[in-house]
């Protein structure tokens, strides 16, 4: 056997991911959306450093913002990924914000909807969709049943 072809096998492999992120404002100019890009897969050879950067960034973010994650970029999710984003559903909420998903590609959006998290989590197609279904929910008026006074005999 060669071994440098050995050498080649014992070498951890690490993929590649990138995380971009920014706060955006909404039509009035209050900041609402912090927009975070993935780019690359999320595997056991990056999760847990990503992971630490979404905690770190949740926990940086004023309380009550929207958090659009876009994975238009993102190849690859393993099982490990799918548990944070759960926890970090959990961890954006409990500080009344929102979390949502856009512009995955289908085996993503396949991967996500298979295990449920499409259940809690929005997934919009773009994300310009993601900020047009918040802006619409806000804009509705509760509706209030009106009821007849009864008359007393």
């Amino acid at each position: 056997l060669n071994l440098s072809l050995l050498s080649l096998f014992s070498l951890p492999m690490i993929t590649s991911i990138e995380l971009q992120y920014r706060l955006e404002p909404d039509s009035s100019g209050k900041p609402s959306y912090m927009l975070a890009s993935f780019r690359g897969e999320l595997d056991e050879s990056n999760i847990d450093s990503t992971a630490t950067q979404v905690y770190k960034l949740i926990e940086d973010t004023a309380p009550g913002i929207i958090f659009i994650f876009d994975f238009h970029e993102l190849g690859y999710m393993n099982s490990k990924s799918l548990g944070y984003l759960s926890d970090w559903f959990t961890k954006i909420t409990e500080r009344g914000g929102t979390l949502k998903i856009a512009a995955a590609p289908a085996n993503i959006t396949d991967i996500l909807r298979t295990v449920g998290l499409d259940n809690f989590i929005s997934i919009c197609a773009t994300v310009e969709e993601a900020k047009a279904r918040d802006m619409s929910a806000q804009k509705a008026e509760p509706v209030l049943e009106k009821t007849k006074p009864t008359s007393e005999k």
